[in-house]
């Protein structure tokens, strides 16, 4: 119970990053990235990473992590696309890592259930004994 506490903690320190993003993209900006262009639409692809987050903490989309992974990477692929700096693509692969450590995070919490529950199965059951 207390890795789901960790990982949700962890997402949600993601999360007010990116709000604070939101909020304001021209502090961060001159905080985190560099002073060139922006990327197009930020706010756009802001709300969809902390909607996708949202997904994650809540599961109230119930979304495939195929479908998220998907939709995490359009912001860094288009700043690869747009010859944006390391730093552009840093800042927008944040929701893509932070979703596979949580997919594995959460296979990996899945794959120990199942184990115990195979053992559980596996009880000698004599009466008696």
């Amino acid at each position: 119970m207390r890795g789901y506490v960790r990982l949700d903690d962890s997402l949600s320190d993601f999360s007010i990053s990116h709000t604070l993003f939101l909020l304001d993209p021209s502090r961060i900006d001159t905080l985190v990235l560099d002073a060139g262009q922006p990327l197009p639409i930020p706010r756009v692809f802001l709300t969809l990473s902390l909607l996708l987050h949202a997904n994650l903490l809540y599961r109230p989309a119930k979304l495939s992590y195929q479908s998220s992974y998907a939709l995490a990477c359009v912001a860094p692929t288009l700043c690869l696309f747009l010859g944006k700096s390391w730093k552009h693509v840093a800042w927008w692969s944040f929701t893509p890592v932070v979703m596979l450590i949580t997919q594995m995070i959460l296979d990996t919490v899945t794959q120990g259930q199942q184990y115990l529950e195979s053992l559980e199965a596996l009880k000698y059951t004599a009466p008696g004994a």
